[in-house]
Formats: C-alpha cells, structure tokens, sequence
C-alpha cells in the first residue's frame, strides 16, 4: 500500500469501528428497555425456569466437570434456582467476581446455602465473598461449560455484551475447547448483531425454548 492510501484506509477503518460502536450502543439500549418490561411480567420466571431445566437436562451439563455461571441481575434470565440446583447435584461451579479492572471466578461450596457465599459487588452485582478458592481461566478442564450472559446473541454465535469488556478479558485467557454457551432469553436471540474482532463467540445458545449448536468453531 502506497504512503498516500495508508492513512484513507486508517481512516476508512476507523469510521466503520465508530459506527459498529454506536450499533451497539443503539441494540443495548434497546435490548434493556425489552429486559426491562418483560422481566416484570409473569412470563420472567416461567421462562427462567425452562431454560435451566433445558439447560439440566442436557448432555452439556452432565458432561461438564465444571461450570462457570452467572449470578443474574433482575433484567437478566433468572440463575439463581439454577446454581441452586448445580450445586444440590454437586457439581462443580464457579461465579464472578469483578473488580475496576478484571474479572475472576470463584469455586462455590456446595455444603453451604448460596445466599451464604454471595456479597454486593461492582454495579450492585451479588458476587462470590473473596475468600473463595479461584479458578485459574487458563486451567480450565476440558468440557468446562461457560454460561456466558450478553444483552443480546445473533443466530451464529456473536455476542453483544454490555460494554464493560469483562468478559471479553477473560474468555480471552480460557482454553480454545472450553465450551461456551449464551444463556438467555429467546427475545435476545436476533439474525445478526453488531461484533469487533475481539469479540469471541459462543457455541450453544440456551434459551427457554432450545438449545442451538450455533455456526462457530469456537
């Protein structure tokens, strides 16, 4: 490339990350007003409670010697009855816990009540108390399955999350094999959503309606 072409196609290149930016900022907002208004409908728990027994159900979740889940928020699809649950089968889990910068996840004691191990975290988020025993995302044992949440996940895999980068960071740092699954809401679920490079994609989509092999080799 030419001296002269080189800053055109910088710029060109820069234009199109600011608008595929300002496209997920438009679906986000979006996507939270939806959250927002069905989250208060009888349909929320209903709906939760068909994605977790999908998700036990699943060859996925027998499978997996260790699952990394999400405690949710109240526009978020309901995962507290299912880490419940996880954990009265005894299976291995893991939750988040966030600071400014990072994210890292805590192995929960199963012999102890959930509500016993959880703290307010960043944003108001419950999250694992520190002295819980870290997974090293580097160390994942093969078949991990990662409940990833997201405002919203296109047909194929691509995520849309909530713009905090957390993680993106950290799916970054787990093995290639690990197994990653977008668990939300059907109404989440759209042909196509606005993604970077960076952003990584998901193998299966859990929603309360079924559970999707998507179009990525992740």
């Amino acid at each position: 490339m030419t001296d002269d072409k080189q800053p055109q196609a910088e710029s060109i290149q820069h234009q199109q990350m600011n608008d595929i930016l300002l496209q997920k900022k438009e679906l986000r907002s979006c996507i939270r007003k939806t959250l927002k208004s069905f989250c208060e409908t009888p349909d929320y728990e209903d709906f939760s409670q068909k994605a977790a027994q999908l998700f036990l159900n699943s060859e996925l979740y027998r499978r997996a010697p260790l699952i990394l889940a999400f405690v949710s928020l109240k526009t978020e699809i309901d995962t507290h009855a299912l880490i419940e649950k996880m954990m009265q089968d005894n299976k291995k889990i893991a939750i988040p816990l966030t600071s400014d910068t990072s994210m890292v996840f805590k192995l929960l004691q199963n012999e102890k009540p959930l509500c016993a191990q959880l703290q307010r975290g960043n944003y108001g988020i419950e999250e694992p108390v520190s002295e819980l025993e870290e997974i090293a995302p580097e160390n994942l044992p093969e078949e991990t399955v990662i409940l990833v949440p997201g405002m919203a996940f296109s047909r194929s895999g691509a995520r849309l999350g909530k713009g905090k980068g957390y993680y993106d960071n950290y799916l970054a740092q787990v093995p290639a094999a690990t197994i990653l699954a977008g668990y939300a809401f059907q109404r989440q679920i759209m042909e196509t959503v606005p993604c970077e490079p960076h952003d990584r994609p998901v193998k299966y989509l859990v929603t309360e309606e079924r559970i999707t092999h998507t179009a990525c080799r992740n």
